[in-house]
């Protein structure tokens, strides 16, 4: 059981004490009952803080084999200094914490899906301070390609305003193991989140003209044009900032090649520059590339 469950659980048997009391007690004043009620409700309202002040304080351990994996796969990690690395399995832990998991037609939760989607996200905010991304608290799992009330034909991913990321496991596990030729579903909804919360707009971003980014981010990625990623996704738009992230931490130096101006302002939204991979993060507050 984790932190959250363990507030959630302290929040109801105060409460069941407090209603037990009342009914064995009636016959007496029950103003008594009031302080634990209001408790009760102050834990169940403040609980997300709480379990983020208690996960920080004590770190939970993260399963060897989610580590494992990420030495095995995540080259984002595997390149940082030992300090970093120290730095980037904290905030794992606490990620994976603070969501909640869920599978759809599948028996078991697949142990590198929970470690790909929370390790995006760590690499996302990896440069900031506000890096839990605390709107979106659950992701659901798809074996393969799927439909939903928001997009009616089979499709990669999607988000929802009520905190919920929707994945297609296949689509996710590709983009790891075929860094060439996957599109990184995880890491390009974490970065619509991102800018949900942010207020980022990808309107206010001049340069990214619909026939400049469909010119020039196939050339960064690697693939055939636009439409081929519309193709991969099973969607008819994506946001051009949140794709211009994903190819910013895949091929960075090819990003800065081909579009110096964008890179540099990625670095500084994102506080990071992810050509020096041992330390990407960069503290100052105006972010000089070379």
């Amino acid at each position: 059981m984790n932190y959250a469950s363990q507030t959630a659980m302290f929040a109801l048997c105060i409460l069941s004490l407090a209603l037990f009391g009342l009914y064995k007690y009636e016959v007496l004043s029950a103003w008594w009952t009031i302080p634990p009620l209001v408790l009760a409700a102050v834990f169940y309202a403040l609980q997300y803080q709480i379990n983020e002040y208690l996960i920080e304080r004590f770190p939970p351990k993260i399963d060897e084999r989610i580590i494992q994996f990420l030495k095995d796969n995540f080259s984002f990690y595997n390149q940082l200094s030992v300090w970093d690395q120290e730095k980037f399995i904290k905030r794992l832990g606490v990620f994976l914490n603070l969501k909640y998991f869920e599978t759809k037609g599948m028996e078991k939760m697949p142990i590198e899906a929970k470690a790909i989607v929370a390790a995006n996200g760590v690499q996302l905010t990896f440069g900031l301070n506000k890096y839990l991304l605390e709107e979106y608290n659950r992701v659901i799992f798809y074996p393969s390609a799927f439909p939903s009330p928001q997009h009616r034909h089979l499709h990669a991913s999607e988000t929802h305003t009520d905190g919920v990321m929707l994945l297609a496991l296949d689509r996710l596990i590709y983009s790891i193991t075929n860094r060439k030729q996957g599109f990184n579903i995880s890491l390009y909804e974490w970065a619509n989140i991102w800018q949900e919360e942010m207020n980022i707009d990808p309107d206010d971003f001049p340069q990214l003209k619909e026939e400049t980014y469909k010119e020039i981010l196939p050339k960064i990625r690697g693939y055939q044009n636009f439409d081929s990623l519309y193709r991969f996704m099973g969607l008819s738009y994506l946001n051009p900032l949140s794709v211009a992230i994903e190819h910013f931490f895949y091929t960075p130096q090819t990003f800065k090649e081909h579009w110096p101006v964008l890179y540099q302002e990625l670095c500084n939204l994102l506080n990071q520059n992810p050509i020096n991979a041992q330390h990407p993060v960069v503290s100052d507050e105006t972010l000089k590339v070379d």
